[in-house]
């Protein structure tokens, strides 16, 4: 009995084994063939069951491949399209920083007036109740003339 296991154990030593894009495709081979009996046309059911059994055959493929390299490769670059986790959390705190500021211009509205230069499309603060005045944009040396 032990033999047995031996030798399997042995036949996946050196190959690629199940990765993520093994099992996405054994999934979708999976759903492909559970799926095909629900339509009528057999042109479909043939098409859905070919591509369920190419899925799942593609997917055993990848498990017993000795081009460990390339199969990781390729999952490495499906990796690379699915979302991350640091993604998510650079999304979430880009969105925080945000969130920051516009609560923080939102209170400076009371105390401050903006404008946004014509050329460059910066954005100027001048104090309120300044009456009329002449603003010069640090960037590019524009004036503007407004109310504050």
């Amino acid at each position: 009995m032990n033999r047995n296991f031996n030798s399997s154990s042995s036949f996946f030593r050196g190959r690629n084994g199940a990765d993520h894009l093994s099992f996405l495709s054994l999934l979708i081979g999976i759903s492909l063939l559970s799926v095909y009996p629900i339509f009528q046309s057999s042109i479909v059911r043939i098409s859905l069951g070919a591509l369920g059994l190419g899925a799942i055959i593609y997917s055993l493929f990848r498990m017993a491949s000795r081009n460990i390299a390339k199969r990781r490769e390729e999952n490495a670059l499906l990796l690379s399209l699915l979302p991350s986790k640091d993604n998510r959390e650079r999304r979430k705190r880009e969105r925080e920083r945000k969130d920051r500021e516009y609560e923080a211009e939102k209170k400076a509205r009371k105390e401050y007036k903006y404008f946004k230069c014509p050329k460059c499309k910066e954005k100027l603060r001048v104090p309120r109740g300044k009456g009329k005045i002449r603003i010069t944009c640090p960037k590019c040396g524009e004036k503007i003339e407004g109310r504050s």
